[in-house]
């Protein structure tokens, strides 16, 4: 499990490879990645909150870590579970197709809901760590 960031990461898709000539000359490789519609679908706190029950009943809940909710690209809203409608519903952003948690430090302030997530929410130089889904080609 990662340790706690003080910024979250982004869910991003790649397009391809380029390369960018430094001042010297020399050619750099980069990876271009698209930020579609990468959005804040919600927070985890461990602040206490008041939850009503299936039966009426209220009770207290903690999620006891701080994390940030993101989704990326759109899914068809018939094809959602209606428990994450609701949880997109409550955030105001149409049903996303991939929903992922980053967990940040507890001095982080946390983005409001339903804000986007661009490339500008990382600094110039920051490095970063990336994780991929290859398909398997059956070698």
């Amino acid at each position: 499990m990662a340790l706690p960031a003080q910024r979250s990461g982004v869910l991003a898709r790649k397009l391809g490879m380029t390369r960018v000539f430094s001042e010297e000359g020399r050619h750099i490789p980069v990876t271009v990645l698209a930020l579609d519609g990468c959005q804040v679908v919600g927070h985890r706190t461990n602040e206490d909150r008041t939850v009503t029950t299936k039966k009426g009943g209220q009770v207290t809940r903690n999620d006891g870590y701080k994390a940030l909710v993101l989704g990326s690209g759109d899914k068809k809203a018939k094809r959602t579970p209606k428990a994450q409608r609701e949880q997109f519903a409550a955030a105001g952003v149409v049903p996303k197709l991939k929903v992922v948690e980053f967990r940040v430090k507890e001095e982080t302030v946390l983005p409001d809901l339903g804000s986007a997530v661009r490339a500008d929410h990382f600094v110039p130089g920051q490095k970063v760590d990336v994780a991929g889904v290859t398909i398997g080609k059956g070698y």
